[in-house]
């Protein structure tokens, strides 16, 4: 299993090569997040959802580095955000209203 630099490397040559490639900027994203890099994931994010606006999961992981960086109205935003596209959507479920 690679290490969490060796991730940040792979997805980030991923989305280098495709850059329309929502999933490619989420798991970039994630994989700064297992690095505690959580303004980079962020970005990684936010671009995932430029390219796909109702990517579920990366509202939800939108919301877990916004939790993780003390922004929480913002964290609350984005998980309320998930559960309206998917209201089943277990992950988003888990935090406060």
């Amino acid at each position: 299993m690679p290490g969490k630099e060796e991730k940040i490397s792979r997805w980030s040559r991923a989305v280098k090569e495709n850059p329309r490639d929502g999933i490619a900027w989420n798991n970039l994203g994630s994989a700064h997040d297992d690095k505690e890099n959580f303004d980079e994931a962020i970005r990684c994010y936010k671009k995932a959802l430029e390219l796909n606006p109702d990517d579920v999961i990366a509202w939800n992981n939108l919301g877990f580095a916004h939790y993780e960086r003390g922004n929480f109205d913002e964290a609350i935003r984005c998980y309320k955000k998930s559960l309206k596209l998917k209201p089943d959507y277990a992950l988003a479920w888990g935090f406060p209203d």
